[in-house]
């Protein structure tokens, strides 16, 4: 079973995918599976931007703009990451409290 993209997740790993490298419709298909339908939907939404360009005849590049985004979004990728990470950690310190206290409440009864 596949799931559904947003809009805004499909631009987003289309400027990821072309920011890591990937230049090619064929690779930028491959990678993110997706079909050439979509894929010419949301790179042409991408071109209007400005965010993507072509530079020949299935070779497309990240404008200045489309750079500058693409690093936001890294960034933005990487504080999600780091959330994630206090989340696991505060998760792990409530649940040793909690069995601490349980043990604490063992020891009383």
């Amino acid at each position: 079973m596949t799931t559904r993209r947003s809009s805004i997740c499909l631009e987003m790993e289309i400027i990821l995918a072309m920011s890591s490298g990937q230049e090619t419709r064929a690779s930028i298909i491959k990678t993110l599976r997706i079909n050439s339908m979509i894929f010419e939907k949301y790179i042409n939404s991408l071109e209007k931007k400005g965010i993507v360009k072509q530079k020949g005849d299935s070779y497309f590049e990240l404008t200045e703009k489309g750079k500058n985004i693409a690093i936001k979004i890294k960034k933005l990728y990487e504080i999600s990451q780091s959330i994630n990470f206090i989340e696991e950690e505060v998760r792990r310190y409530l649940e040793m409290t909690d069995s601490e206290e349980l043990k604490g409440s063992n020891r009383t009864a």
